[in-house]
């Protein structure tokens, strides 16, 4: 499943919702502000209350979702739509939480992080950290469901470049150099 951007007009409080829901294959963003944060972190909604049983499921759906995420301008606010270029519409994922488990209410929480320094992604599980791979972290699981994912915004980042981890180095024509 892929998820697309809708965008609600913000209200009075100003609070602001990034929430992706997997039945209706969308992610909503209400009350989007008039500044793109430098770290969007999107919640994805997996568990939901059943009348039935009077309680939470969990919802086992794999979602996809891209380690380079840019910003439609048309999910921004009206005052916002022309105030960002493209390379502060750029994001870059750092962390994905997951929840091990078939129920709402057990499980486990894992988290993969990248990490600058080793250029690679990072398992985090309780004590032991192990190395991951970009696709491993992008693969589905049948008993881990990504729960929260976390980006940067690429014009924050060390070196300024969305494609940096990709490969596709940023390089400048510019001087660095001092005269004195």
């Amino acid at each position: 499943m892929t998820a697309s951007f809708v965008y609600a007009e913000p209200c009075a409080s100003q609070r602001v919702s990034v929430a992706l829901d997997p039945l209706a294959h969308t992610i909503w963003i209400d009350n989007m502000p008039h500044e793109l944060p430098p770290i969007l972190v999107l919640h994805l909604k997996r568990f939901i209350y059943d009348g039935s049983s009077n309680g939470c499921q969990k919802l086992l759906k794999n979602i996809d979702f891209p380690v380079d995420l840019e910003i439609n301008m048309d999910v921004l606010s009206t005052n916002s739509r022309n105030k960002y270029p493209t390379k502060q519409r750029q994001y870059k994922l750092f962390a994905v939480v997951y929840h091990n488990g078939s129920e709402a209410t057990k499980g486990h929480y894992v988290t993969d992080i990248y990490h600058t320094g080793l250029s690679s992604w990072l398992r985090c599980d309780d004590s032991i950290l192990k190395t991951q791979t970009e696709s491993m972290v992008l693969a589905h699981s049948a008993t881990s469901v990504r729960y929260i994912l976390f980006y940067r915004r690429a014009d924050t980042m060390v070196g300024g470049s969305v494609n940096e981890r990709s490969g596709t180095k940023n390089t400048s024509s510019g001087s660095n150099t001092n005269k004195t």
